[in-house]
């Protein structure tokens, strides 16, 4: 039977800001809203609340006549500055509350993102992937961590576990960037981690894929009988000179003018000004591979052995483009276009 991971925060909390004026044991502090729902909102204060302390807001809004007055206590802190507080509205001001967020959604409904699903359950065995970066970031450091985790890719199942005893609170923020959008469970949706290189820093380097020859794939011999004479053994073969590739055929140099050349020796057939597989390489032009190149690269490996051609060779023009002349990246457009027909 699968399993699933449940969502602790069941009712969503849509990042829309309003303004906030927060009077708490701490002092009284004018700010703004991370987040906010029916049932709570998400603030940034100068100091840290202890966890539980008792709290009085007035939120507004510019299309909204009226503010609403509202108690609450402390849920959450984030474990270092910014101090992102979450407060959870009181019992007895839930309909107040429900009352003025609706009449927000109404008057300022661009605010509000469409289409976005709550995901109640997701499964561990599910993979997710990174989102649409937003134009301005402004993450907390566990959600940072989590996005870095993700990544290109990842089973929810080896994300929970790369937190261990933080996961708790990491699924907190799990829940939260998928509710923004910033994780996604599709792949077709995702966004390639190169786009979060601003946000995120630098991809880090993704190890080629293991490609098995013929020989790893032979089966083991099977056992001889007791008494029965022993096999010859024949030595293995000599994978050394196999695994280097011939010299690459240099291009001739023409000579120096057309005089004097016998006529007999002349011919029409132009010298070609490229070597090796792939479009547009060029021995004579070739530039180092960049880190971006690379990480291209190496993800193209991943959807080659996955079979995914279209992909793939998406991921290698592109790499192409960055680092034109590369050998490896032409040689494996040319093993996509074949394999992929």
């Amino acid at each position: 039977m699968p399993e699933y991971l449940d969502n602790p925060r069941r009712v969503p909390r849509d990042p829309v800001r309003c303004r906030a004026h927060v009077a708490s044991p701490t002092g009284k502090v004018e700010t703004t809203t991370e987040d906010i729902g029916a049932r709570g909102c998400q603030v940034v204060l100068p100091t840290a609340p202890e966890r539980g302390a008792a709290v009085a807001l007035t939120l507004s809004a510019p299309r909204v006549g009226s503010s609403l007055r509202i108690g609450g206590r402390v849920a959450w802190v984030s474990p270092r500055p910014p101090w992102r507080v979450g407060i959870a509205f009181t019992p007895e001001c839930l309909g107040e509350a429900a009352r003025w967020m609706e009449t927000l959604r109404q008057t300022t409904p661009e605010l509000f993102g469409t289409g976005r699903r709550l995901h109640e359950k997701v499964a561990v065995d599910a993979m997710v992937f990174l989102g649409a970066p937003p134009r301005l970031a402004d993450f907390g450091d566990d959600e940072i961590a989590v996005l870095r985790k993700v990544w290109a890719g990842i089973k929810v199942a080896e994300l929970r576990a790369s937190f261990a005893g933080r996961w708790p609170r990491m699924q907190r923020s799990f829940f939260a960037l998928l509710a923004q959008g910033y994780l996604t469970l599709s792949r077709a949706a995702s966004a390639h981690p190169v786009r979060w290189r601003e946000i995120l820093g630098e991809p880090r380097p993704m190890a080629p894929p293991t490609i098995l020859t013929a020989a790893d794939l032979e089966p083991d011999p099977e056992p001889l009988p007791v008494g029965a004479p022993a096999r010859a053994q024949t030595p293995p073969p000599d994978r050394t000179a196999a695994a280097v590739p011939p010299p690459l055929p240099t291009r001739a140099a023409p000579p120096p003018s057309w005089s004097g050349v016998d006529p007999a020796r002349r011919t029409s057939t132009p010298v070609p000004d490229f070597v090796g597989a792939g479009v547009g390489w060029r021995g004579a032009t070739a530039r180092p591979r960049s880190a971006e190149a690379d990480t291209l690269f190496q993800l193209a490996l991943v959807e080659l052995q996955e079979k995914n051609h279209h992909q793939a060779l998406k991921l290698l023009r592109s790499a192409l483009t960055l680092a034109p002349g590369d050998s490896e990246i032409a040689d494996a457009i040319a093993r996509a276009m074949a394999t992929g027909r």
